[in-house]
């Protein structure tokens, strides 16, 4: 109880973007590192690893838009280090499978970081990954409910951010995190 009202009042951060901002990922990169967040970064290096283990899950909703954004993912998780996953309506479309799926009728996750990219937050979804230690959500719509759990929330397009994101991190951390 106390960790979710930490999330709720005390430990949240919305950063707007607009467009390709890269000031405000630099920001978000620069808040992560003074937070320890990247100590010790993920357990794997392969973004199909087992969900459930995983330090580090960079997971892909409704938002992503389709199917062939989802390798922009991957690399995001091989990047850190960490693993895919996914939510219940991507899996239901055929554009994950179902080993990836988080939530109440997927799997239940703990990861140190959980970026949730373009999922909404419906409680099936938050109950799976609720214990995660921080959660950063990009979502465009700036009410959805993923932002209510959020450490960090990027009101934006994933298909502009993850790019974005992507490039601070290589930059930020460097060529040293092999893909």
């Amino acid at each position: 109880m106390k960790k979710e009202f930490r999330r709720i009042c005390a430990d949240r951060m919305r950063i707007r973007i607009q467009g390709d901002d890269g000031e405000a990922i630099k920001l978000l990169m620069k808040k992560l590192e003074e937070r320890g967040a990247f100590d010790g970064l993920g357990n794997s290096t392969d973004p199909d690893g087992n969900i459930r283990t995983a330090t580090i899950l960079v997971s892909g909703g409704r938002g992503i838009g389709s199917k062939e954004f989802i390798p922009t993912l991957r690399e995001l998780a091989s990047l850190l280090g960490g693993t895919f996953s996914s939510s219940r309506a991507n899996v239901a479309a055929g554009w994950a499978d179902r080993s990836r799926q988080v939530g109440q009728t997927g799997k239940y996750v703990t990861p140190k970081i959980y970026i949730a990219c373009g999922i909404s937050g419906m409680d099936q979804h938050l109950a799976g990954m609720i214990q995660s230690e921080y959660i950063i959500a990009i979502n465009k719509s700036s009410t959805a409910p993923i932002f209510r759990v959020a450490d960090f929330g990027i009101v934006g397009d994933v298909k502009v951010i993850i790019p974005g994101l992507i490039k601070a991190i290589e930059e930020t951390i460097g060529k040293e995190i092999k893909r």
